[in-house]
């Protein structure tokens, strides 16, 4: 039986922009193996682990935080991206320009999924409170007395 993050779409978009981090990377002179290329690629392989660790037996807010590790990670390989164009490190920059629009794109299914899980959380949050002020006043003499006094008996 497959894991739960591995049906996941935003999952398979993640791995997807890993292999093209990995080909920038690649791309890459060998003076930044051990900085923009390493830095790059853990960043992109952290954006694809962080959904896989919080999609298993994880609360709706645990899985948001992670959701939101992602985001940053995501964050992360893009600053990388700039740095690289800035230095000059590609004379075709269509590889970037790629990987530039598939952060967007991976972005925005993040976002819209860390969403629903913030949603469902405040959701919850907001049904918990209605309970414990029900019951809270439920509890008290005043409103006791209403409920028997309105009763016939």
């Amino acid at each position: 039986m497959p894991y739960k993050f591995e049906q996941l779409d935003v999952w398979k978009l993640a791995l997807d922009y890993i292999d093209l981090i990995y080909e920038v990377g690649q791309n890459l002179p060998r003076t930044e193996e051990y900085n923009l290329k390493s830095q790059i690629t853990r960043a992109a392989t952290s954006v694809a682990l962080n959904i896989a660790e919080g999609s298993q037996g994880q609360s709706d807010a645990e899985q948001a935080r992670f959701l939101g590790m992602s985001i940053r990670s995501l964050i992360e390989t893009v600053a990388c991206q700039e740095i690289i164009r800035r230095r000059g490190y590609f004379q075709d920059e269509t590889i970037l320009n790629k990987a530039y629009e598939d952060s967007q794109t991976l972005a925005r299914k993040l976002q819209s999924f860390e969403s629903l899980f913030l949603h469902i959380k405040s959701r919850k949050n907001h049904l918990f409170m209605e309970t414990t002020i029900f019951n809270s006043l439920r509890s008290s003499s005043i409103v006791h007395r209403l409920l028997t006094f309105s009763q016939p008996q």
